[in-house]
């Protein structure tokens, strides 16, 4: 016979567990030793469990009738006033009852808040804990599927040196005016403060190599563009205000 654990903080809530109707009753894991019949195994579930269910036959009825725990949801990413194409599948795991993070955060169940532009993705997945969860305050997304011509960062770079003005420099200290700059340094670059230039001047910085931002909140005073071929945000980024395009970019690394 089976039962459903419907013991509030069980290690096994919500789970069917297999009883042995052999040898009596006795509450011990991972059999619950249950004789006679399903009316009779009911009773005891009550007596010697406190749990107020039916036993059954076969575990497909079992779990048929048995409560889906919810799991907790971890961190999830919002963004603000801005659209997200990616030709990665895009799942976020927004909770139930979303905390605004600062006073300009609305509180929403939306992906992108506020004035929320286009999301796009081969697939979309933002309703695991939250039905109502959306891309954006209108509700817009699309399939997208990837051009087989990619905008590497080497063929970015190819197009700035036919069309564009730019500046070659190795490091940010050379960064003296708004334009877009090519960074040739050292990979990664690092960045565990937001640099003085990004607050001073308009930059796009095209790089090659990878970024890797590892500070609580990346929120320059000017606009910043980064380019890059990966762009690490470490797990202690809460923050990050910018464009950012990279071929990969990762998360909440350790």
């Amino acid at each position: 016979m089976y039962f459903c654990d419907t013991r509030a903080g069980s290690a096994t809530q919500n789970t069917c567990i297999q009883t042995n109707a052999a040898n009596g009753y006795n509450n011990a894991s991972p059999y619950y030793q249950c004789p006679g019949t399903t009316t009779t195994c009911s009773q005891n579930l009550q007596t010697y469990l406190g749990i107020s269910g039916s036993c059954y036959t076969s575990q497909a009825s079992c779990q048929a009738t048995c409560p889906t725990s919810t799991p907790t949801p971890g961190p999830y990413i919002k963004l603000k006033n801005s659209s997200f194409v990616s030709g990665n599948s895009l799942k976020d795991d927004i909770p139930a009852v979303p905390t605004a993070y600062d006073a300009d955060d609305d509180g929403t169940a939306n992906f992108i808040i506020t004035q929320g532009g286009i999301v796009a993705a081969p697939s979309v997945n933002l309703t695991t804990y939250n039905a109502s969860a959306k891309p954006n305050p209108g509700n817009w997304s699309a399939a997208y599927t990837p051009a087989p011509f990619s905008m590497t960062p080497s063929n970015f770079l190819n197009y700035l040196k036919a069309r564009k003005s730019f500046t070659t420099i190795s490091d940010l200290g050379s960064i003296n005016t708004n334009g877009i700059y090519y960074y040739n340094g050292a990979s990664p670059l690092t960045l565990t403060s937001v640099p003085p230039q990004f607050n001073s001047y308009k930059v796009v910085l095209v790089t090659s190599g990878e970024v890797d931002i590892n500070m609580s909140q990346f929120n320059p005073i000017q606009s910043v563009a980064l380019i890059a071929s990966t762009i690490n945000f470490s797990s202690s980024v809460t923050e990050a205000d910018g464009i950012f395009i990279a071929e990969q970019t990762c998360t909440a690394l350790a």
